[in-house]
């Protein structure tokens, strides 16, 4: 079986009522998406309260091994004696050495320190207030410096 997407954390879905075809529902990320069709508006509707509630808690599951492991006293793999200040910094410059993230997605104010991990776009402060009170459902929000990134959300 082939996976639909790599990482659900970096996945949103919604309804298509749109399209020509009833009952669609899309679940989607910054490099992928796939469109899908129920057999009725139930099932749609079970389908994507499903797929939501997965993705939220592949959200939360991720946080909580974050912070375990940020608490513990065991470091993680790879991690002894980094400079989580440093660390900060290289994810900043990385993330921002893609073009177009020199500025807000949103109201394109210059040198972002957010970024939107399932929508893939950079955040000014204000911004990422904003997304954040969308819910994760919506716009998973992280700070470039501050928080722990993993390298395939790096990608």
């Amino acid at each position: 079986m082939v996976p639909l997407m790599d990482d659900l954390r970096l996945c949103s879905v919604r309804t298509l009522d749109e399209m020509d075809r009833r009952f669609c529902f899309e679940i989607f990320s910054v490099h992928a998406s796939c469109i899908l069709q129920a057999d009725s508006e139930a099932s749609r509707q079970a389908w994507t309260e499903a797929m939501r509630s997965t993705i939220n808690s592949a959200y939360r599951d991720s946080q909580v091994l974050d912070r375990r492991a940020q608490g513990s006293e065991v470091s993680a793999p790879g991690t002894e004696g980094r400079d989580p200040y440093a660390e900060g910094q290289r994810v900043l410059e990385q993330s921002l050495r893609v073009a177009g993230n020199q500025r807000c997605c949103d109201c394109g104010k210059a040198d972002p320190r957010w970024a939107s991990i399932n929508l893939g776009i950079t955040l000014c402060i204000e911004c990422s207030g904003i997304h954040r009170g969308l819910g994760v459902h919506q716009s998973k929000v992280r700070s470039l410096t501050l928080d722990t990134w993993e390298p395939e959300l790096l990608k």
